[in-house]
């Protein structure tokens, strides 16, 4: 469910009751309320010494994206709330209100009046409008996005705060969802008059969440919710037992922090794969929509390179804010994950669609010349390089050390040379295109150019491409081999491999330098899925529930490909219409063999790793209730990269998009890349 206009009520333990004593009783027949008949509600923002200090933080949780698109939210609901909102906080300067989403603020206030943008300063300078909380683009999600995305989405949401307003730096109690549940009903003369039960229910919640999270509890038209929360107040401080007034988090915080006596907790490991009930480990999200997560990677990527290249050209950043706000907006976490109806993830990948065009545009602009992009040469298609005119394509490499690529080009000639600006040759390699999906590309180039490339760091190289005839073909290694025997061997000068042609298996890994081999297997596998009407322990979109710990085989491999070249060895097996799974060994890949245990590491958004150990919590007691349970509890998001190691050696594995892995037996990586 969205929560488009909520409310928090934090509850400050300052009084003895909230540390684990009994509680004073409270019966409605021995209270009486005043009822304040010129309409007047005492909403008092004192803090008291002796009583439980009840912050009641009206705040919201607007999805951009979710069951609808982020337009629509716009249009249907946030635009109205917000507009209510800054009308009900100008009657009572008591009332607090505290906005998370800048992806929808910003937009608001761009339609704003210059009369109601200074109201709007207003609150905010008097502390009635809370902006401060998160104040990125959006809430997003902490298991798919690398580090770097959630950073620029932050930033770019506090450089607004900064610029307008100087800034530097879901549930509740049950039957108190205004939206939904009974409102308030204070006149005396009504036969249904709730004010004591209200009340006291509500009172009795704050008092007894107070002993269990150090104070912090939590709780759509703006009027009804501030009209009934003025009068929740109002009894509430007449009932006597708490003290109760409109807060934002910055006050809760700051009025916690001057209890020196207190002790804060310090949680050192994450919190997945988290799970809100047996069978219900929300796992399954960590893999939903492959294909979105990978595109957010892709523009990501873009982003980075742009903004160097502004660094270099000493050019402001604002002119790629296109992107910014569509990598940023995808982070959101109903994004990313997944977890959204399929229109709107259609919507977030035309909107990252758009934000890259600006990339181009802007990599274009600070470039000072015209360089085509080609989106589909993954798929053999890019109309620069399938002419029979000679072409020059650019490699860029953002990293800051020496970098070797495989660029693979689709073209329509047998053979061609590669040299750089300067005329020295470039190694290179035509080979034939195997496609590795299962439905059939129109206009896919029959031949793939397989270049490669070696870029000094922070730099940047230009190939020229020309397609000689195959008499004079010197400088083009054009000689290729179709591997027909059981066992396919490759080498490079780090490792051989082995890879059975029957099976699709990896065979063997062996280290050269050291001569170590390990025998080594790999496949591909799926579970059957436990699904159910109405049983919310279903799998799916957000939840990972198999019906069984049992693992099954796809379909039996209907034909393979696999070609070794001076270049690359290149091994593809098609598995019906289901998909494809395609191994490659480049001149200069290295690899390392290990022993293992069921111990294994995963990233944390990019930035560090994180050790991992099966069956396993760091910080509490894990209780799996079943073998079904023991499989999704052991999926945790991958970024990156995972690995297994011992004392001495290491196994990576590298992944293009978020995704989840485990390791579920020793010596075992497995992971979902789709769901």
């Amino acid at each position: 469910m969205v929560k488009v206009w909520t409310a928090v009520a934090a509850a400050a333990a300052t009084y003895a009751g909230a540390q684990g004593h009994a509680r004073p009783s409270f019966e409605c027949e021995h209270w009486k309320p005043h009822y304040p008949f010129n309409g007047h509600y005492n909403t008092t923002t004192a803090i008291s010494t002796d009583k439980l200090n009840v912050h009641l933080i009206p705040h919201t949780h607007d999805d951009p994206g979710w069951l609808i698109t982020v337009d629509q939210y716009f249009t249907q609901e946030v635009d109205y709330i917000l507009d209510t909102v800054v009308t009900e906080l100008q009657k009572d300067p008591k009332r607090r209100f505290m906005y998370v989403e800048q992806s929808f603020f910003q937009r608001w206030w761009r339609e704003q009046s210059k009369e109601t943008k200074k109201i709007v300063k207003k609150l905010v300078k008097n502390g009635q409008l809370d902006l401060e909380a998160n104040g990125g683009w959006v809430m997003h999600d902490e298991a798919a996005p690398h580090y770097s995305t959630m950073l620029d989405q932050t930033a770019f949401g506090h450089k607004f705060l900064l610029k307008e307003f100087g800034y530097d730096g879901y549930g509740g109690p049950g039957g108190f969802f205004f939206e939904n549940d009974s409102p308030i009903k204070d006149d005396p003369y009504l036969h249904d008059n709730n004010v004591c039960e209200r009340i006291k229910t509500f009172v009795d919640h704050s008092l007894e969440r107070a002993k269990h999270t150090k104070g912090i509890a939590l709780y759509q038209n703006a009027h009804r919710w501030f009209k009934n929360l003025d009068k929740l107040i109002h009894y509430a401080n007449q009932e006597g037992r708490v003290n109760m007034f409109y807060s934002t988090l910055g006050q809760y915080t700051d009025l916690k922090l001057q209890d020196k006596s207190l002790e804060w907790s310090v949680k050192t490991d994450d919190f997945f794969p988290y799970a809100d009930q047996p069978n219900g480990y929300w796992s399954g999200y960590f893999s939903s929509r492959p294909a979105l997560k990978r595109y957010v990677r892709v523009a990501n990527s873009l982003l980075q390179s742009v903004r160097q290249l502004e660094v270099w050209a000493g050019a402001k950043s604002t002119r790629v804010n296109h992107l910014v706000a569509t990598v940023g907006l995808s982070l959101h976490h109903d994004g990313i994950t997944g977890t959204e109806k399929q229109k709107v993830s259609d919507d977030y990948a035309q909107r990252l669609g758009e934000g890259v065009g600006n990339g181009h545009w802007r990599l274009n602009e600070l470039l000072d010349t015209t360089v085509d992009f080609c989106f589909l040469a993954n798929v053999s298609i890019c109309n620069r390089s399938t002419t029979s005119d000679p072409f020059t394509f650019v490699v860029y490499n953002p990293l800051p050390v020496a970098h070797s690529y495989t660029i693979e080009l689709p073209i329509i000639a047998k053979n061609a040379a590669v040299e750089l600006a300067n005329g020295t040759a470039v190694p290179s390699v035509v080979v034939p295109f195997v496609p590795v999906y299962s439905q059939p590309i129109a206009n896919a180039a029959p031949h793939q150019l397989v270049v490669q490339a070696h870029v000094p760091p922070l730099s940047w190289l230009v190939y020229h491409v020309t397609f000689p005839k195959a008499s004079s073909s010197e400088e083009s290694t054009n000689g290729w081999d179709v591997v027909t025997e059981s066992i396919m061997s490759a080498e490079n000068e780090f490792v051989r491999v082995q890879v059975n042609t029957v099976t699709g298996s990896l065979v063997s890994l062996t280290n050269k330098a050291t001569q170590t081999k390990l025998n080594v297997t790999s496949s591909l596998l799926y579970y059957q899925a436990y699904g159910k009407q109405g049983d919310s322990c279903s799998s799916g979109a957000y939840l990972f529930h198999p019906n069984t710990s049992a693992v099954h085989n796809l379909p039996a491999i209907s034909g393979h490909n696999c070609l070794k070249t001076p270049l690359l060895a290149s091994c593809v097996f098609q598995f019906g219409t289901w998909g494809s799974l395609q191994y490659k060994l480049r001149e200069w890949d290295h690899s390392v063999v290990v022993e293992w245990t069921k111990t294994w590491y995963t990233d944390s958004n990019g930035l560090e790793f994180v050790k991992r150990v099966r069956d396993y919590r760091e910080t509490w007691n894990l209780t799996l209730h079943n073998e079904e349970e023991k499989v999704a509890a052991n999926y945790v998001p991958i970024t990156i990269a995972t690995y297994i190691r011992d004392k001495s050696n290491q196994f990576n594995v590298i992944t293009d998009r978020a995704q989840g892995a485990a390791s579920l037996k020793d010596g075992k990586i497995p992971y979902c890349p789709l769901n």
